[in-house]
């Protein structure tokens, strides 16, 4: 978790625009109107725009939250856990009023959007908004949890891994809900509390509960590899399976 701060802040809105287009892709197939003419099939994508200041002061507001996982589950500090799940409901109430809202375990959430379609298998975005400690805060340019953004770079924990995420999809539903937007198939965002630590008490809760309302996914995503800089270009890994696989 040595990060070099200032190359995961300089790609944190590349990140942000990479998870909506991945938003984006995974709700086309089912969302949007589909003909099917001569074997081939044509999509009409339906874009929104996000206001940026707007959503980059959310995200820095979110980065100021102490969401630490403790490898010890029952040592974790749970104050900061209940203030960042009131912090997205105050921010995003649109979002929260369209779409049923889920705790499970008390702090791994479940949105779910209503598709048009019951038929179609459902898809699932998830993410994690629980984050690694930072011991020694001497290497940073700027406090861990300053959510500091000078017009260029964000700096604090969680930036990439994964608040990232949690915001751009957000972001991205808050657009959609505020555009009318209804999908074809039900969709499911899901946001696990304890991933850092691998506790059976995050995003395995989540499983279960999907497990016991017999849910289960056309498409499943969750966060991805990095971006990296090489020769002047940028260049996106996609994960294909997690670290020790399921």
């Amino acid at each position: 978790y040595n990060h070099n701060m200032k190359f995961l802040s300089k790609v944190v809105i590349s990140i942000l625009i990479l998870l909506f287009v991945s938003f984006s892709v995974c709700v086309c197939k089912t969302v949007y109107d589909t003909k099917t003419t001569d074997n081939q099939e044509n999509y009409n994508f339906y874009s929104v725009k996000i206001p940026q200041e707007e959503a980059l002061n959310r995200f820095s507001g979110s980065l100021k939250i102490k969401t630490i996982s403790n490898p010890v589950y029952e040592n974790t500090d749970f104050t900061y856990f209940d203030e960042f799940i009131g912090y997205i409901q105050e921010q995003y109430p649109l979002v929260f009023s369209v779409c049923e809202f889920k705790l499970i375990n008390n702090y791994g959430i479940i949105l779910k959007l209503d598709g048009k379609n019951k038929e179609n298998k459902p898809n699932l975005l998830t993410a994690h908004y629980d984050v690694v400690g930072a011991k020694d805060e001497t290497n940073w340019e700027h406090p861990p949890f300053s959510g500091f953004y000078d017009d260029k770079y964000m700096y604090s924990r969680g930036t990439i891994d994964d608040k990232g995420s949690v915001f751009a999809i957000l972001e991205a539903l808050n657009e959609l809900v505020k555009n009318n937007f209804t999908p074809q198939s039900d969709l499911y965002i899901a946001f696990s509390q304890a991933e850092e630590t691998g506790s059976p008490e995050g995003a395995p809760k989540i499983i279960d509960y999907f497990k016991s309302q017999n849910i289960s996914f056309n498409t499943a995503l969750d966060e991805a590899g990095r971006i990296i800089d090489k020769d002047g270009k940028y260049y996106a890994f996609i994960g294909i399976s997690e670290k020790e696989g399921f």
